[in-house]
């Protein structure tokens, strides 16, 4: 048996062989020793650190189960996904439910760390003036997509991952935004 000893490397059960089972369970959980290669053999010398306090799974960025969001003054906002869809509410007619979107509202020319929840369709939002002064920006869950008839369904994006605020200039004028960083 290729064992790392009589030791739980993962945190939870009884693992016998590296990389089975809770491995594949629970990566988020992994705190001792893992194997390292070098140019001979693969031994269990090096570490691999995961954030514990963030929730994992799949989507686009591994070990994240959600949003993790680094602010213009370099603070972090963690948006669970298990949070998304707490108050979407589609109707049967399909009416309210083409957009669904995590809405980042914007005071001063930078985000203000309010977040909410929202059916529109309009990624950026302004106050309608001259100049047009952004209020809010929304990054979509549920979007409009085309099935394989180009008949128009709702499309749910894989959003997971960590995402930096940016300002973009459209038109002249600042607008923030967020970039996928992972």
């Amino acid at each position: 048996m290729d064992s790392i000893g009589e030791q739980n490397n993962f945190g939870v059960g009884d693992v016998g062989r590296i990389g089975e089972d809770d491995f594949y369970r629970f990566p988020s959980k992994l705190r001792e020793p893992w194997g390292s290669v070098d140019t001979e053999t693969a031994a269990p010398l090096s570490y691999m650190e995961y954030d514990a306090d963030k929730p994992s799974g799949g989507g686009g960025a591994a070990a994240l189960e959600g949003i993790e969001i680094i602010w213009a003054d370099q603070t972090t906002t963690f948006l669970r996904a298990l949070d998304f869809f707490v108050d979407y509410d589609p109707d049967p007619d399909g009416a309210n439910d083409l957009y669904w979107s995590v809405v980042f509202t914007v005071s001063g020319g930078v985000f203000d760390k309010t977040i909410t929840y929202d059916e529109k369709e309009d990624i950026f939002e302004d106050d309608g003036g001259t100049p047009a002064t952004q209020t809010k920006y929304r990054l979509r869950l549920i979007t409009q997509g085309l099935d394989a008839d180009n008949n128009a369904v709702n499309t749910a994006i894989s959003v997971y991952g960590q995402y930096r605020e940016v300002t973009t200039c459209i038109n002249g004028e600042p607008f923030q935004r967020l970039t996928k960083t992972t």
